[in-house]
């Protein structure tokens, strides 16, 4: 990871205050992080939809994976982004 990811990286991870994640956390562990509170119904489809608002906001390219969870309107759909994101 560049000196610029991390960075970029940072600013994506302190749009979700709430959440608190690590500054060096990747998408795919924050998508199974969801994925997981949302089977445990800790978490909501909405959490993972701001999150990657925040993400699609923060970042000029962002992965079609995190498109794909911010457009979801549903549980299983975002569940199903919420997979692929994780791999």
């Amino acid at each position: 990871m560049t000196g610029s990811d991390l960075s970029t990286q940072t600013s994506v991870n302190a749009g979700c205050a709430t959440e608190g994640f690590p500054a060096d956390a990747d998408h795919a562990s924050i998508c199974a992080y969801f994925s997981t509170g949302i089977s445990l119904s800790i978490k909501t489809a909405e959490d993972a939809n701001a999150w990657a608002y925040d993400v699609i906001a923060a970042l000029d390219a962002p992965p079609i994976e995190i498109i794909e969870i911010a457009t979801a309107r549903d549980k299983y759909p975002v569940m199903d982004a919420l997979k692929i994101g994780a791999t």
